[in-house]
Formats: C-alpha cells, sequence, structure tokens
C-alpha cells in the first residue's frame, strides 16, 4: 500500500496523521500512548471500557459514523468502531510498526475517505490504468455526489477524534463526588495543542 504522509501535528494529547493514499483518498489516524484505555484495543472489537459508559452511546445520533457498522451493531457489543463519532467510522487499528509513522508506544485509530459519498482525488491516483479508469468513471458523472475531502476536512476530524479519545480519560469522572470542578479541570486540559 502506498501513500504520503500530508501532515504530522500533535493535538489533545494525542499523535495525529493525515495520509494521502496511492489510490487516491485521504485516511486520517490518531495515535494514543501505552496509558491510554484503549491501547492496544482493535477498532472492531468489544471494549469493557467503553461497556460502561453504554447508555451515553444509546442516547447519541449517529453523526457521522458509517451506516454499516451502526446496521450491523447488537445493541449490546461496545466497540471503538461504534463509539467514535469519525468520519465514516474507525476503519484501522494498530501499532508499533512503521504505518501510519514510525512511532514506538503509539496504537493507531484510522478513518478513511474511501466511502460511497466520497470522491477520490484523481491526480493522486498513482496506477494509470486505475488513474484513468476513475477519470472515465468521473467524466460519465458516476462521483457527481461525492466530495473530495481536502486535507483541511480530515484534519478537522483527526482533531475531533483526538478530542474524543482525550475525554475518554475523564469519563470516570462523571461518577465521583466532585464532577463538577473535574469536569472544569477537563475542559482547561483538552483544549487543542498544535506542535
Amino acid at each position: 500500500m502506498s501513500y504520503r504522509v500530508e501532515k504530522h501535528w500533535r493535538a489533545f494529547n494525542c499523535e495525529c496523521v493525515v495520509a494521502m493514499m496511492g489510490i487516491g483518498h485521504r485516511c486520517g489516524y490518531v495515535g494514543v500512548d501505552k496509558n491510554h484505555p484503549l491501547y492496544g484495543c482493535t477498532y472492531h472489537e468489544h471494549s469493557s471500557f467503553l461497556e460502561k459508559w453504554d447508555e451515553e452511546l444509546k442516547s447519541e445520533e449517529i453523526g457521522k459514523r458509517g451506516i454499516t457498522p451502526i446496521f450491523c451493531w447488537d445493541g449490546k457489543e461496545i466497540t471503538p468502531q461504534i463509539w467514535f463519532n469519525v468520519h465514516g467510522s474507525l476503519t484501522y487499528s494498530g501499532g508499533d510498526d512503521e504505518y501510519p509513522i514510525k512511532m514506538d508506544g503509539v496504537w493507531w485509530f484510522g478513518y478513511d475517505c474511501g466511502h460511497c459519498t466520497d470522491k477520490p482525488s484523481i491526480p493522486d491516483i498513482e496506477n494509470i490504468n486505475l488513474r484513468q479508469s476513475i477519470n472515465k468513471l468521473d467524466n460519465e458523472g458516476f462521483y457527481n455526489d461525492g466530495v473530495l475531502r481536502s486535507l483541511e476536512y480530515c484534519i478537522e476530524e483527526c482533531e475531533s477524534l483526538a478530542k474524543q479519545l482525550n475525554e475518554l480519560l475523564w469519563l470516570p469522572a462523571l461518577d465521583h463526588p466532585a464532577k463538577e470542578e473535574l469536569l472544569e479541570v477537563m475542559e482547561k486540559s483538552s483544549r487543542k495543542v498544535d506542535n
């Protein structure tokens, strides 16, 4: 799989990466360190940590989540793919290797902009035959309703996911007697920090 990193930065105490894939769509990745409760958790497997707050999830709107994970959800198993409100839902998790960038001690959660409502960036498609085929489909109107997701859009999605991952660290405070004071501290510490 070929790709190029378009941006790497930190936001909300998480690593963030946007990559343009060789097949013409962007992907976004947010990495957490070993102290995060979801470190090592795959995006599609049940998380006992998230299960503790499943009532909050059930009261949320679908948002930007993908329709397939929502449609297939049994209403019981709480997975990061269901929990996080990000473009098309999470479609990747992994860590301690070279993808999307080499960083030891980081576990990545990712989403992609290659869904049916997304339009590929034809000039960024590396395979000439694929580029010609996609260009022909585009000229015939196949992607008329699709949206090319910009770098700026993907940065916003990464920062939204980073904020959600950071806020998870504060969920236990919701059961604490000093809830209001803790939520105030959480709000101050959850502000975006961009390096």
